[in-house]
């Protein structure tokens, strides 16, 4: 064989071994701190939420975790005692709202990840309902998660009523009227209805979410990412560790498309 032969017939091994790698679901962890949290989610054992919602920002570990947990729970002290003296109380609600809006929410960026909420105020609907979402809980709230082709937002449920949170709203985003919810819901959903050459206009999304399946589509987020940078093999990686807690339609559709494009280069990039 000459060295021209050879060089073919190694290129068809590598090819092999890349599509073999991705058909039998392996997945690659860029920390042993990311590797723990996904086999205890695996196990169904997690005990460290706020630690998977930091996970997908290879810079973030367990030390990192504490002080930003810290941080959280400071922001809340002063509401504590509140919500035990008023439960699900729609004062607090927006006394939380006000301290969130204060010192997190500073700069709308799509994309964005959790890790960058809490350390610059760069956020999106994702990662602020994150937030929201996150100290929702610790203070006892009662709340759903909604997930729309291309938002996402939350309902706390009140002892008298509903309330939407606009999560990229840090200044008008609580809202308590029963027929400006109404609005709002209907123009989340009017925007499903996209062109033919969306990538997302397949779908329809409409549902309820829980907080780990909100924070595992951060990991779709970081694919959409890489797969606009070329970088197919990490966006099939990334968008299975989203499908290891939330195998949804979304996540399919990135499974399915990025792979068409192992080994291929292209300079499609979606929205």
């Amino acid at each position: 064989m000459n060295k021209n032969g050879i060089i073919s017939l190694i290129n068809i091994i590598l090819l092999i071994n890349v599509q073999f790698c991705y058909s039998q679901n392996s997945i690659l962890y860029h920390s042993s701190y990311e590797e723990r949290i996904f086999k205890e989610l695996k196990s169904g054992k997690l005990s460290d939420t706020l630690g998977f919602m930091l996970a997908s920002n290879v810079d973030f570990d367990a030390n990192s975790k504490m002080m930003v947990e810290e941080q959280l729970m400071e922001l809340i002290k002063p509401l504590v005692k509140r919500v035990e003296r008023e439960a699900n109380s729609m004062k607090t609600l927006r006394k939380l709202n006000k301290k969130i809006a204060t010192n997190y929410l500073k700069n709308y960026e799509k994309l964005s990840d959790f890790s960058e909420v809490v350390t610059t105020g760069t956020y999106d609907c994702l990662t602020s309902t994150l937030l929201y979402a996150y100290l929702l809980e610790k203070l006892g709230y009662n709340y759903s998660i909604k997930e729309t082709n291309y938002h996402i937002y939350l309902v706390v449920n009140l002892e008298n009523k509903d309330v939407l949170i606009e999560p990229t709203d840090p200044y008008y985003g609580v809202v308590w009227e029963k027929k400006y919810i109404e609005k709002r819901i209907a123009n989340y959903r009017a925007d499903n209805i996209k062109g033919d050459d969306d990538f997302l206009a397949s779908l329809n999304l409409d549902k309820k979410i829980n907080l780990l399946q909100l924070a595992s589509l951060q990991y779709y987020n970081l694919a959409v990412k890489q797969f606009n940078d070329r970088h197919y093999e990490r966006a099939v990686n990334s968008v299975k560790k989203s499908m290891l807690v939330y195998d949804c339609e979304r996540n399919r559709l990135l499974l399915d498309y990025s792979m068409e494009f192992i080994p291929k280069l292209s300079s499609s990039t979606l929205k």
